[in-house]
């Protein structure tokens, strides 16, 4: 009997292990409920997992230009057309912001103009040929946009400007500014050639012109002032007139001859056209021609008149002719 009993635990014992287990058990239910408050700025950069932090744990608006550092967004940083208009607060993104080549076009939905700061891209933030014309809006560039004497024929691609482009009666004669062509002048032109045989004199081989009202290439020499020569082969467009004073006679006329000014026609006289009028003889008689013709260079121009049954002067006369395209 004395044996089984010494075996046994005493009361006391159970007792005290029954508390000691109780008092475990507490101490572990109360630590895994336990809130556990970290101190202010405690998490840095080193305790956030990489790609950690989601677009859906910021707040909207969270992120704003003083939260970005100089030149810390760079292409990588960018999803396609992941930045829109909404995502962006007014004057958020500057080119502060923005290192070079920073946001490629595939990255951009469209960006309202509020959305950046003024004057914040220049030309060193837009790439060599970044703008084309399907990038900007109808009347996004206006007249007050574009400075004076900014658009310069080095500006200009090789026909980019066609007639679709201008409007009707844009372009007059001040705005050309080359072109070979001349309008000579005179008055009066006598007679000077009797026609063998007839009642009727001719000026020959020309009217000698004494002034011009614009002259460009040299078309009009006054070394040779009785005509105009096509310095640049190609079509003319070619006008002549004349005045005669009235008296008698029973025809007046004027024609425009060309001469073959190289080769081995060289020299060769060519009707170009040719029109006549019957004076009343009591007021003057005005005559005039309008035509186009091929040119060689250095082919040359004579307007010659001619009256019969009188010999009537020219009071006045001229002829102009100006390259109009290549032949």
């Amino acid at each position: 009997m004395g044996s089984e009993s010494s075996k046994r635990p005493s009361p006391s014992l159970v007792i005290s292990m029954i508390a000691l287990f109780v008092a475990i058990s507490g101490v572990a239910t109360a630590g895994n409920n336990k809130t556990v408050k970290l101190p202010a700025n405690s998490v840095g950069s080193a305790q956030i997992k990489k790609s950690a932090v989601k677009s859906s744990d910021l707040a909207k608006k969270a992120v704003t230009a003083s939260t970005i550092a100089t030149n810390a967004i760079t292409p990588r940083s960018i999803l396609p057309e992941s930045i829109t208009s909404t995502a962006l607060a007014p004057g958020a993104v500057t080119e502060t912001e923005l290192a070079t080549n920073a946001v490629p076009p595939r990255a951009l939905q469209t960006v309202p103009g509020d959305k950046i700061e003024p004057f914040s891209i220049g030309s060193g933030q837009i790439k060599n040929d970044a703008v084309i014309h399907r990038t900007i809006d109808a009347l996004a560039v206006l007249d007050r946009n574009i400075g004076i004497d900014a658009i310069t024929a080095e500006k200009l691609a090789d026909g980019s400007v066609n007639s679709n482009n201008l409007a009707d009666d844009s372009v007059t004669y001040e705005k050309i500014e080359f072109f070979p062509g001349a309008k000579a002048t005179a008055s009066n032109v006598t007679m000077n050639f009797p026609l063998p045989g007839t009642s009727c004199s001719i000026r020959s081989p020309g009217v000698p012109f004494g002034a011009t009202d614009w002259n460009l290439f040299s078309v009009f020499d006054i070394g040779s002032p009785d005509r105009l020569t096509a310095t640049v082969a190609g079509v003319y467009s070619i006008s002549a007139d004349a005045t005669w004073a009235a008296g008698g006679g029973t025809l007046r006329s004027i024609q425009v001859n060309k001469i073959t000014g190289s080769g081995p026609n060289a020299g060769l006289t060519t009707r170009l056209l040719y029109t006549v009028a019957t004076p009343d003889g009591l007021s003057p008689t005005y005559q005039n021609v309008s035509f186009d013709a091929k040119l060689a260079a250095g082919d040359y121009l004579h307007l010659v008149p001619g009256t019969c049954g009188a010999n009537v002067n020219v009071s006045g006369a001229s002829m102009s002719m100006k390259w109009i395209g290549d032949a």
